[in-house]
């Protein structure tokens, strides 16, 4: 049955994470707070990696203050869907690991940089440019080896 299993990425304040109990919520109108029917997430590959930061850098503004209270967690489970944000909706069954959220964020950093040198890239944008060096990330958080 594991081997049907998808892996997923997310981002979470250190602490809040409960594995095959967690549930994302989203803020609707007059700031009601809703939940989504599973976790909030994306896949562990190159398209997921380049979503992710899209959300959390473009999006939700999170910087390097952000990124010390905050944790990369990397699950087994299935996809149930998609989110309010286009995200993938998933079911935990398996935590993978936790790690410091500065490890991508520092690698974002450092790819955003590069990405204003780089004259071989054909990216048009930051977010394709992560997704085309996402082996670098995946690689740095032990998820080179993971299929998807």
């Amino acid at each position: 049955m594991e081997k049907h299993l998808k892996t997923f990425i997310r981002l979470d304040q250190v602490g809040h994470w409960k594995g095959k109990e967690h549930n994302s919520s989203f803020l609707g109108m007059a700031e009601e707070t809703y939940f989504e029917n599973g976790i909030s997430c994306y896949k562990l590959n190159a398209e997921g990696i380049a979503r992710l930061y899209r959300y959390w850098i473009e999006y939700a503004s999170f910087d390097k203050k952000d990124a010390e209270r905050f944790q990369i967690t990397i699950f087994k489970g299935h996809q149930v869907g998609y989110g309010s944000d286009g995200e993938v909706i998933a079911e935990c069954i398996k935590t993978v690991k936790e790690l410091p959220a500065l490890i991508i964020y520092n690698k974002w950093m450092e790819l955003k940089k590069r990405f204003m040198d780089d004259m071989e890239t054909e990216a048009c944008n930051i977010t394709e440019y992560i997704e085309e060096n996402a082996d670098e990330i995946l690689a740095l958080i032990g998820g080179s080896h993971i299929e998807n």
